[in-house]
């Protein structure tokens, strides 16, 4: 793995704008541009808000369980030069009132005045353990610094989308979908997605979460399970033992949330052809039956084969077994969906594009999750003279370059279990017979 100092010296580089003024890097490749979507063809490319500070990106890479990831990201966005085509959003420090908003009074003192404890006294010790500050959440310095931004940026992006000065806003940083109220858990301090997401009903009656993480979005579902104004759907890997051990197909939301919530559990080698099909065929009804005034989507990248594991190889047949390039696809489907879906519930106005907020999530090579997070914005962008860089391309040449050269993408070979005993055909008709029963307000 490259030293911090060294993945630093690229960052030089990044002489990012004022906020909100068009970014201004030079790209680097020389990849062809790929052509436009029928579907697209005559629409303007959407304003694409991308935020990022170096206080920022220096707190993400001392998450634990995801050291140097926001560096290697960041990095090679900017080595494609990505970032002329995005108008660049800063961070701002949230309130304790606005952190409050997705979790307890007790959690958000303790998680904020962190740094400043003495974390083996006894009282300490008990209160980490009471908000889940162990095991796969440990205590690390710079923790308070880094809960506030990461939130900051979320709440950046949906700002910016609910003020309506972008179309998209993207947030590689956030996205940590696990943390509930009063606790920490799967490697997330705070539910940065959960604040997003309440933000965002400032300006949109119905928000429709999308999860595509291989772990369940159990904290998001958690949230707003009783709520009919966030649909929250979460396609992962549900098996036995395999973290956290929830989200299957009979959690369908309570109360007037009944029916807003939706799982689709897939099982293990899940491969990108039949995780679209499943993808489009779920989203596209849901965005039919819900009509959704904006989309969050947690972009979790740790489906990519090799990226659950750090790439060390050790997945003994765990997880999916993704392109990198399928979360780009996912991104371009979702910028298609006004165009390609017809409502036959009532007449509705059909907006241009529905605004999407785009949080990152899992992934721990971050080589990979690097290339899955590259694609996916150039998707984003969605111009004609942005190329989309392929799974298996050279990358442009950057001060993390030499680190691609050992994590070239490739197809593993597990099985795909999903393709046994018409298990995906089953799993869909179930799911749409749920959507259907959808009550729309």
């Amino acid at each position: 793995m490259v030293s911090a100092e060294s993945s630093q010296l690229q960052l030089v580089d990044l002489q990012l704008p004022t906020e909100r003024s068009t970014c201004a890097l030079t790209a680097t490749t020389s990849l062809p541009p790929r052509p436009a979507s029928p579907a697209l063809a005559t629409r303007s490319p959407p304003r694409v808000g991308y935020v990022f500070s170096d206080p920022l990106r220096r707190a993400a890479d001392r998450l634990p369980s995801n050291v140097m990831r926001s560096t290697f990201t960041h990095s090679l966005i900017a080595a494609y030069g990505f970032p002329k085509h995005m108008i660049h959003l800063l961070p701002a420090l949230p309130t304790k009132e606005e952190l409050c908003r997705g979790h307890s009074d007790a959690f958000v003192d303790f998680l904020t005045t962190v740094d400043e404890r003495e974390i083996e006294s006894d009282t300490s010790k008990a209160e980490c353990e009471q908000f889940g500050l162990q095991h796969d959440c440990p205590v690390f310095d710079g923790l308070a610094t880094y809960v506030s931004l990461v939130v900051g940026g979320t709440l950046a992006g949906a700002r910016a989308l609910v003020d309506g000065s972008v179309d998209v806003a993207i947030h590689w940083d956030g996205g940590r979908h696990h943390a509930t109220r009063d606790r920490a858990a799967g490697f997330c301090y705070v539910n940065d997605i959960v604040i997003g997401i309440i933000e965002l009903q400032r300006r949109f009656k119905r928000i429709l979460y999308l999860d595509i993480d291989v772990h369940h979005g159990d904290g998001v579902e958690s949230a707003f399970l009783f709520s009919p104004r966030v649909y929250t759907c979460s396609f992962h890997l549900h098996d036995l033992g395999f973290y956290p051990g929830t989200g299957g197909s009979s959690s369908v939301g309570r109360g007037k949330g009944t029916h807003h919530a939706l799982n689709v559990p897939l099982r293990r080698g899940l491969r990108s052809p039949t995780f679209m099909h499943v993808v489009k065929s779920v989203v596209s009804e849901i965005y039919a039956c819900y009509n959704p005034d904006c989309i969050v989507l947690q972009c979790g990248a740790d489906g990519a084969n090799g990226n659950l594991s750090g790439g060390k190889g050790d997945e003994r047949g765990e997880g999916w077994n993704l392109n990198p390039n399928v979360f780009a696809d996912v991104v371009a489907f979702l910028h298609g969906l006004p165009d390609t879906i017809v409502r036959t519930q009532q007449e509705r106005t059909v907006p241009d594009r529905c605004p999407i907020l785009i949080l990152g999530g899992g992934g721990y090579h971050n080589a990979t999750t690097a290339r899955c997070w590259a694609a996916a914005t150039a998707s984003a962008i969605n111009d004609p003279r942005v190329p989309i860089p392929a799974a298996d391309d050279d990358v442009p040449e950057h001060a993390l370059w030499a680190e691609y050269a050992a994590a070239r993408p490739h197809v593993g070979t597990r099985a795909d279990e999903n393709g046994k005993g018409g298990y995906i055909d089953t799993l869909l008709e179930r799911t749409i017979t749920a959507i259907q029963k959808l009550r729309v307000n």
